[in-house]
């Protein structure tokens, strides 16, 4: 309750701040957040400030942005990961030597064997 009142409290000033001018209270808000994040209590930080019809942009917030960077990373490592796959199934289908395989895509020869099993398998 004292957490809450305080943060209450802080989101008001800031609030006041901003109606008169005085500063630009999304600076302050993504700051309030991210403390927020750093003591886990975001969750009663965002209650408050939806309450008070504050506006946050998430998407220039540094972790969401972050996270977004991240998403992307594992996103093309997938990708090439798939191709690396499509590019030993080629040469299954052409008969290349399975060491040879592995040279061409790059990846672990045990790699390319699970693969030339599955294939022979289907």
């Amino acid at each position: 309750e004292r957490l809450e009142a305080i943060l209450r409290l802080i989101v008001i000033r800031l609030k006041y701040l901003a109606e008169n001018q005085q500063i630009n209270i999304k600076k302050y808000i993504e700051q309030l957040l991210i403390i927020s994040r750093l003591r886990n209590f975001e969750k009663e930080s965002k209650l408050i400030i939806d309450e008070m019809e504050l506006n946050y942009n998430i998407e220039k917030d540094y972790f969401f942005i972050q996270g977004i960077q991240k998403g992307i990373e594992k996103g093309i490592e997938k990708g090439i990961e798939k191709e690396k796959i499509e590019v030993v199934k080629n040469c299954f289908k052409n008969n290349i030597d399975e060491q040879v395989a592995s040279n061409i895509a790059n990846i672990p020869l045990n790699e390319v064997k699970k693969i030339y099993n599955q294939l022979r398998k289907s």
